[in-house]
């Protein structure tokens, strides 16, 4: 039977495995939060809100001192860094982090800890992993 619709789907080739990757770890309590405990939109929820906020926090300083501050001297008017961005401290993150965290998870929070972890991938023989190469303070990048 034909139909005026097609179904298609993608296929790209196979997958690379990176030789190296980033990884953005939550310790809660002591106790690291794993991704396979919680279906890909839970993750998602659980870990964005510090790769935004981090991404949001670099990206805006470098977008007003680029661009706006040069397009309005330009016009010879005055301008504000924080007119353009809201600037959320550290501390104040944290605070709104461990909120939405205790409401997702269903626990209260009283530590947590943000980290970025790189990996490097391993091969010998038939045995393959990725091996912790180093950790660091998430937020610190984001300064």
């Amino acid at each position: 039977m034909a139909t005026p619709f097609m179904h298609s789907g993608m296929y790209s080739g196979t997958f690379k495995v990176q030789s190296e990757i980033s990884v953005t770890e939550l310790i809660i309590d002591g106790k690291k939060l794993s991704a396979s405990d919680y279906s890909a939109t839970e993750w998602d929820k659980i870990i964005m809100p510090a790769e935004l906020y981090c991404r949001h926090h670099l990206k805006d300083k470098i977008f007003y001192q680029e661009d706006i501050k040069r397009l309005l001297a330009r016009f010879k008017l005055p301008s504000n860094e924080t007119s353009f961005y809201t600037a959320l401290s550290k501390d104040e993150f944290l605070i709104l982090y461990k909120k939405l965290l205790s409401s997702l998870i269903g626990k209260k929070i009283h530590e947590i800890e943000i980290i970025q972890s790189k990996y490097q991938y391993l091969q010998i023989d038939h045995d393959a992993r990725y091996i912790l190469i180093n950790s660091k303070d998430f937020l610190e990048q984001c300064n």
